[in-house]
């Protein structure tokens, strides 16, 4: 067995740099979450408002004609309509938990920054479809 002693110099130097380094916290994954949900619901909701499709209550004004979605035909298999939010949050907070960890890495990790600018891509195409895309009022 052998026993290799480092220099406190390298030893420093090590520590200077991860402490250096960013670490990011479940708290900012899940800041990032609240923020990116206020701000869905809030511009869906201006959307709404400004095509003039203010709803009978505030459900119907930031997620539109609810009565649409129902009418839609759906499949036998479909899950109930209350799975929607629970399965949604999981897989959301899954892909933070995920992304935090990525984050983490060093910067010179193969990879790290081509994963991240494509995890920003699938959260940013999704919310192009309020705005431009808005959804049928009846």
């Amino acid at each position: 067995m052998t026993v290799t002693i480092r220099p406190i110099e390298e030893l420093e130097q090590r520590m200077a740099a991860e402490m250096g380094q960013r670490q990011w916290r479940w708290y900012h994954g899940l800041a990032f979450y609240l923020v990116v949900q206020g701000l869905t619901f809030g511009l869906g909701g201006l959307v709404n408002l400004a095509r003039g499709n203010k709803g009978q209550d505030a459900r119907e004004t930031f997620f539109g004609d609810v009565a649409y979605f129902k009418r839609l035909k759906q499949a036998k298999i479909t899950p109930p309509s209350w799975a929607f939010g629970p399965a949604w949050t999981i897989n959301n907070l899954s892909v933070i938990w995920g992304t935090l960890r990525v984050l983490n890495k060093p910067e010179g990790t193969p990879g790290r920054n081509t994963y991240l600018a494509l995890q920003a891509a699938t959260w940013k195409i999704p919310g192009w479809r309020s705005p431009w895309l808005p959804y049928p009022s009846g």
